[in-house]
């Protein structure tokens, strides 16, 4: 009895209906993880400026030009009114500094790389992270749909077994397997209920928001 009961769950055919237009699917919840993650954000932001303050450091091998201007009046006992004009400009531009600037935008430079490098392993590795979090909600998901559905044939099962036993074709042992088999699916729900509930929080705090907030996926 109990083998039928089981090999009737086993061959029962589930069907999914398809995620509705507005839900969580993957891409956006890589792309949602991603804008909500600060620390990746300013990690780039901060790369982003060192690099654009290197180049600016090449200036120094450009020319500079530098202007001057001032003036005067005075008055002398052989000129009633003097006024003095001077306009002064100059080209200043370093021709050989023994390579220390070079040197240090060299530095400078693989410093930047080194950091973008870290920043792109950073971010895979929380894609990734999205990634094992939003399937594993999506795997508990469908195990819990599966199980309650068990659980609903083996109930059937139970009430069949009910009325079989009260015309005798079934013995009381066989119908307390049944039951004991009833009682063994309430607790795999009970079980994946809480794993679903716990890999929620999990994914909401890959995703930075509150639980309760996550759209459906």
């Amino acid at each position: 009895m109990i083998r039928r009961v089981f090999l009737f769950c086993l061959f029962l055919t589930f069907s999914f209906s398809a995620a509705a237009s507005d839900s969580l699917n993957l891409q956006k919840a890589i792309e949602l993880a991603v804008k909500n993650n600060k620390e990746l954000e300013y990690a780039h932001k901060e790369n982003s400026i060192a690099s654009k303050n290197m180049r600016m450091r090449y200036r120094g091998y450009l020319p500079s030009l530098k202007v001057g201007y001032s003036a005067s009046d005075t008055v002398t006992y052989y000129a009633d009114d003097t006024h003095t004009r001077q306009i002064s400009a100059g080209i200043k531009q370093m021709i050989y500094d023994k390579g220390v600037l070079r040197a240090a935008i060299k530095v400078e430079k693989k410093h930047i790389e080194l950091e973008e490098l870290r920043n792109r392993m950073n971010m895979n590795s929380f894609v990734f992270s999205v990634i094992d979090t939003y399937k594993n909600v999506l795997e508990l998901e469908k195990e819990l749909d599966i199980t309650r559905q068990a659980r609903e044939a083996v109930a059937k099962q139970v009430e069949i077994g009910h009325t079989e036993l009260e015309i005798g074709e079934i013995t009381q042992f066989d119908y307390l397997e049944l039951e004991l088999a009833l009682s063994d699916m309430e607790i795999q729900v009970s079980q994946i209920s809480q794993k679903l509930t716990q890999a929620y929080m999990d994914f909401a705090s890959v995703m930075n928001i509150q639980p309760e907030e996550l759209p459906p996926l």
